[in-house]
């Protein structure tokens, strides 16, 4: 049975299939309620928790200052390293704030792709997951990296490598049928969110 974590994390996971000290990779970490949310159900899970806004970074940080097993990452997850920039827009939200990334050369059609008035761009570190983890295995991956999903799917995920997904998705882009391509199952979708499988 799917645990939805309720609230503003409507990310998807199977407690079942997840073990005790697992491996998690939080893409789009904002401030930290997903990282506080995993530890309840799992307080042993080693979380990789990846933020480009140096804005929520701050709020990150002092939270995970007093936990050992959390390493944050100031970056942007993609499907291929190198920089990118990003729009970080101002007083988008009275708790966290919402950005927009577009990748290398487009990078020009930001403010075009974006709903905010009043923003700032400035150029961050793009990681890929291979990169970040140097392909070891994932028990669970979370993403919610406004539109970046695309390009991560675009470079491929390995159902080998992960045990379960769970992102929300900003554009319509046929996600769930390039999931079983890939080899992903167990694929559910609940209004923006997307959960599937890897292998056992």
């Amino acid at each position: 049975m799917l645990h939805d974590f309720g609230g503003d994390l409507h990310h998807l996971v199977d407690l079942d299939l997840l073990p005790e000290s697992p491996v998690v990779v939080d893409a789009g970490a904002c401030i930290g309620d997903f990282v506080l949310a995993m530890l309840d159900v799992r307080p042993k899970a080693r979380i990789f928790a990846i933020e480009p806004s140096h804005r929520n970074l701050m709020k990150l940080r002092s939270v995970a200052d007093s936990l050992p097993m959390v390493d944050v990452i100031e970056a942007a997850l993609v499907g291929v390293s190198g920089d990118i920039m990003l729009t970080d827009p101002i007083g988008a939200n009275d708790r966290y704030y919402q950005w927009a990334s577009v990748h290398h050369d487009r990078a020009s059609q930001a403010f075009s792709r974006n709903d905010f008035m009043s923003a700032e761009m400035y150029k961050v570190r793009g990681v890929s997951l291979w990169d970040l983890t140097g392909g070891s295995y994932i028990d669970y991956l979370k993403m919610d990296i406004e539109g970046s999903e695309c390009e991560v799917f675009e470079a491929g995920l390995n159902p080998a490598q992960i045990g379960q997904i769970s992102f929300e998705v900003h554009t319509k882009n046929g996600y769930a049928s390039k999931l079983l391509r890939m080899g992903f199952s167990g694929i559910e979708i609940r209004g923006s969110e997307i959960y599937a499988r890897g292998e056992s």
